[in-house]
């Protein structure tokens, strides 16, 4: 069991999370779109559905941290129905009509639960969501059956690693063997990446890491 000991030991070995690059990923796609059907309504009506499908799998790609090819699969048979669960808002600019043509630039932002639903139902992982440029955070979960043990070895091989930065991660809670914590949403991505580099096994559920280690991963035998 963790002791206070512990705790202070915790402040001291705070987990390292390299930052991404590149700004918060955003829930939101545009598409410049040129359709001939029947008649101008028709292509509009094409347009839209076409654009909202392919837009909408664009966004699931770009918050999958699946491989391409587990995500092409998942998203075989995508329809614009379910397309239309995700979508939270459409927008359309620079309009162009003909007898029989239809431009534009359509715009999808989709809806952040309905979106993490999503990846749910098809077994999916994903990188934290946000439907705003604001700076969010990402509950981590620790399960710690071998306790200090374990997170002390977690600390060294993230530090073997070369991950040093420890900026971003809080820790708000000791419970038993497990660790309640938080990570900023723009280091969320690569924060899982390192620990799955170690051994550890994160699952993305709901939004929140949680995060295990084998109990032979860390034992004297195994180092």
């Amino acid at each position: 069991m963790f002791n206070v000991k512990l705790y202070f030991i915790v402040l001291c070995l705070l987990f390292a999370a390299t930052p991404l690059l590149a700004s918060q990923a955003s829930l939101s796609a545009s598409r410049t779109v040129d359709v001939t059907a029947e008649n101008a309504v028709a292509a509009k009506n094409r347009a839209t559905i076409e654009a909202r499908r392919s837009l909408s799998a664009e966004i699931i790609r770009r918050h999958a941290t699946e491989s391409p090819d587990t995500v092409d699969a998942a998203l075989e048979g995508f329809t614009d129905a379910d397309a239309q669960v995700l979508v939270k808002s459409t927008s359309i600019e620079n309009e162009r009509f003909s007898a029989t043509s239809y431009n534009a630039t359509i715009t999808i932002n989709l809806d952040r639960q309905a979106l993490a639903r999503w990846f749910a139902r098809n077994g999916l992982e994903y990188a934290s969501l946000s439907d705003d440029t604001a700076a969010g955070w990402t509950a981590v979960y620790f399960n710690l059956p071998e306790g200090l043990n374990q997170w002390k070895w977690l600390n060294v091989k993230l530090r073997e690693a070369g991950v040093q930065n420890r900026a971003g991660m809080q820790i708000f809670r000791i419970s038993g063997n497990q660790i309640f914590g938080k990570v900023p949403d723009t280091t969320a991505r690569n924060f899982a990446a390192n620990l799955r580099k170690t051994g550890a096994i994160v699952y993305n559920i709901g939004g929140a890491l949680r995060v295990s280690l084998p109990p032979e991963l860390t034992r004297p035998e195994q180092q």
